[in-house]
Formats: structure tokens, C-alpha cells, sequence
């Protein structure tokens, strides 16, 4: 059985199509469960070079085309969702934002750091460098806001755990072998499990330059070994992408040891076979 809890559509600026158009998708791919998850409106001066997410009047809209697809599927799960940028400061903003529209389910990202968006590419990289003065800083800052993530407990999962990595191609930067990162990760790991938060298994990293899901293998056998629930998500921009690189990443998890995922029906997750 397969799910996919990370999918965007023409309500985040940075994809498209309809949500009409997925009953077909659902049906060929045999997704039982999915989370339509769009970018969140971005409080005052943020943006993402100028998108600052969804447009709150369109809300309405969106959760409308979610229940008339519904009714087209009945057999299928299909929550109404959010991809919430994590802006340390704006906690309160968050949860209100959360609350006022109803969401079904919420992933939690990291694209800010200290207030400074990152596009995951080599020159906002390295003025984030510039900016704190090392990677290890970096890095550390990094995680530390995902485990800020994890402690608030308002995300039902956390979204591609590893991303900082998406612009370290070749190592060009930091090596995931280095002690102070292996350190950070056992670190988040621990506040993970201690909350009972879920990772999702990100598969668009496979399709970008880095060629590796979020988060990596290393990561992912660390998870399974303290029994970190994990779900999939395609973070599907256009319909076509959609489930892709599952038939790819479930049968590696598999060998890991996974021997199921996390599905969620608004709010409450459960655990079903692959």
C-alpha cells in the first residue's frame, strides 16, 4: 500500500495543475492515501524571492477542490495539507495560521535560516557561510531548527530531514562522514524519537543534482535502528511527478528493515504494510 504525503499543485506559485486532475494519477499510481501540501503563507517581510507562499484568500478555494476531488474517490484518503515553513520567532503566527484554516496535516520545513531564505544552490550556500562564518555553524543551525521543529509538536512530519545537503554536490562543502555532522544527526534523531515525530522519505532529491533522497541511507538505517516511524513523499510539483522514485526507495527501505510506513487520515496517523 502506498502513500504520498508531499504533493503541490497550482495553489503554491512554484508548481501547477489542478486538483481535478489527480483522480486519475491516485487511480493508475493505486495511492491509497495522499496529503496535498501547499507552500503556507509566509508572515510580513519573508518570501521566497518574492513568493510569499499561498494567497490566504485562495484557501477556501483549495480546501473546495480537495473535497469535490473526494467525492470523485471515496475509496482514497486525501488530506487537506500544508507545507509550513518553520521561522524561529513566529511560533505563534504558526499555530494561529494552522487553527484558523483547518489543515489536515502539516509537514515542517526548514528554507530559513536565521531569517535568510535559501534556495539550495551553491551561491545562497555559500552566503549563508559568509553569514555565520563556517559550515559547521551552518549546519548546526540548521538541525537545531529541526529539532525546534520536532519540540513544538504541531507537525504532523517533518519534511526532507537532510535538505541542507541539496547543494553539497560532491562533497563540495561538507562530508556526512565528518564527525561533528554525525554528531548533529544523533543529536536531532534523539529529539525525534523523544517525540514521537515522523520523517517523511523524500524522493525529488533523487531527480535533483544531489541524486540521493532526503535523508540519505545513512540516516534513514539510523532511523530505523531507534524505530523513527517514516512516511513517502514525491514533494510532486506537476501531477506527473506524483509517487515518483517509489518503486526505487521502498524496496531499499525494505532492506533496511522498514517494514511498514505511517499513513494519516487528518491528524491521526496509523501504520500499514508496504
Amino acid at each position: 500500500m502506498l502513500v504520498d504525503n508531499h504533493i503541490h499543485n497550482k495553489y503554491s506559485k512554484d508548481a501547477e495543475g489542478e486538483i481535478s486532475e489527480l483522480k486519475d494519477v491516485l487511480i493508475k499510481k493505486d495511492l491509497k492515501q495522499i496529503s496535498i501540501t501547499n507552500h503556507s503563507t509566509l508572515p510580513g517581510k519573508y518570501s521566497f524571492d518574492g513568493d510569499g507562499g499561498m494567497i490566504k484568500k485562495q484557501i477556501r478555494d483549495y480546501k473546495k477542490d480537495i473535497e469535490t476531488l473526494r467525492k470523485k474517490l471515496p475509496g482514497k484518503i486525501i488530506n487537506f495539507g500544508v507545507e509550513i515553513d518553520y521561522i524561529e520567532g513566529y511560533e505563534k503566527y504558526i499555530k494561529n495560521y494552522l487553527e484558523k484554516f483547518g489543515f489536515e496535516f502539516s509537514l515542517g520545513s526548514v528554507h530559513f535560516i536565521r531569517g535568510m531564505w535559501w534556495d539550495q544552490t551553491e551561491k545562497k550556500f555559500n552566503e549563508l557561510i559568509e553569514t555565520f562564518g563556517s559550515v559547521k555553524k551552518v549546519i548546526q543551525e540548521y538541525y537545531r531548527l529541526i529539532r525546534k521543529i520536532s519540540d513544538l509538536k504541531i507537525f504532523d512530519c517533518i519534511s526532507h530531514f537532510d535538505y541542507i545537503k541539496k547543494a553539497n554536490i560532491n562533497n563540495r562543502f561538507f562530508s556526512d562522514e565528518e564527525e561533528f555532522y554525525t554528531r548533529e544527526i544523533k543529536k536531532t534523531l534523539d529529539t525525534l524519537k523523544k517525540n514521537n515525530s515522523v520523517i517523511e522519505v523524500n524522493t525529488s532529491g533523487l531527480f535533483a543534482e544531489i541524486k540521493e533522497q532526503y535523508p540519505s541511507f545513512k540516516i534513514l538505517k539510523m532511523c530505523q535502528k531507534k524505530k523513527i516511524p517514516v512516511t513517502l513523499g514525491s514533494d510532486a510539483h506537476k501531477k506527473e511527478d506524483i509517487g515518483k522514485g517509489f518503486n526505487h526507495i521502498v524496496p531499499e527501505l525494505k532492506k533496511i528493515g522498514f517494514e511498514k510506513i505511517v499513513m494519516f487520515n487528518k491528524h491521526q496517523k496509523s501504520l500499514c504494510d508496504f
